[in-house]
């Protein structure tokens, strides 16, 4: 809600908690390319596809598209497939365990949302 207000103070927060001190030139940079502008324009960067061949080659895994599950666009990224939302709350939920709630101390994203609220 309050990265669309503060875009800037946004992307310094995530780079902090990921704990990486970035220059103020790539701060420019991201801001550019986490617009909507900038999503649409580079939009094929951004579809499911993309990203989980990346990810597969990253860790050095074979990539078969064959065995995508979930929201999966084609490669033009024209036809969206829907995915059910409990699947996606609860593979977010997995990650959040795994990746934030060590780091946060929070057990899930709504009481963190919570507790900055107050």
């Amino acid at each position: 809600e309050n990265m669309l207000k503060d875009h800037k103070s946004a992307v310094e927060q995530i780079a902090r908690f990921m704990d990486i001190n970035l220059p103020s030139d790539e701060i420019e940079c991201i801001m550019k390319q986490t617009t909507k502008e900038g999503m649409l324009k580079h939009h094929e960067v951004f579809a499911c596809r993309t990203q989980a061949r990346n990810a597969h080659k990253a860790r050095g895994f074979a990539f078969d598209e064959t065995k995508l599950v979930g929201k999966v666009r084609r490669d033009t990224g024209a036809a969206k497939m829907r995915a059910e939302g409990s699947n996606i709350d609860a593979a977010v939920g997995r990650a959040w365990k795994h990746v934030a709630a060590a780091k946060t101390g929070f057990v899930d994203y709504e009481s963190m949302r919570q507790s900055h609220r107050s």
